[in-house]
């Protein structure tokens, strides 16, 4: 994968203005695994994302007791898993992510994306890594899948 684009934050508002810039770049049946500590900004970004197909944000809660959330938008289905409480992956759990990989057209969003077996990891459209500096700065790196081509560079560069 390589570095697209990256953003540098210092809100949650304008975490979900990249994580909604970034999902209106997207071509139908993107597979996103977002990567980061604990806090960095991860389900912030998803609000903005669902947002961006007519989804409240209210509802893209982290579904870390319910390990994978169906959100249904007007213009796009959207699978959202919180891969956090998962110690190991057993062959269910890994069948209904490779089901969710396999959705032709819904965009599917792992947080905690690194906790995925390395084979579907290498099958993400999109990673996204969130770091975070000197307290409420975050900096958003959103690296592309080379045999992929659906992300416009609309994402910007700067957002305070």
């Amino acid at each position: 994968m390589k570095t697209v684009k990256y953003a540098i934050t210092t809100s949650p508002t304008a975490t979900r203005v990249v994580g909604m810039r970034f999902a209106r770049s997207l071509k139908h049946g993107g597979k996103i695994g977002l990567i980061g500590p604990l806090g960095s900004g991860k389900t912030t970004f998803v609000k903005g994302m669902v947002a961006a197909f007519g989804i409240p944000p209210r509802k893209a809660i982290s579904p870390s007791f319910v390990l994978v959330q169906h959100l249904q938008g007007p213009s796009r289905e959207v699978y959202h898993a919180d891969l956090w409480r998962l110690q190991s992956i057993v062959s269910d759990d890994f069948r209904t992510f490779e089901e969710l990989i396999n959705h032709p057209s819904a965009l599917t969003i792992f947080e905690w994306a690194d906790k995925l077996p390395i084979s579907l990891q290498k099958r993400l459209t999109h990673i996204v890594t969130f770091t975070q500096k000197n307290g409420r700065m975050r900096v958003i790196h959103i690296k592309t899948n080379s045999q992929f081509k659906q992300l416009k560079r609309r994402v910007p560069l700067r957002v305070r």
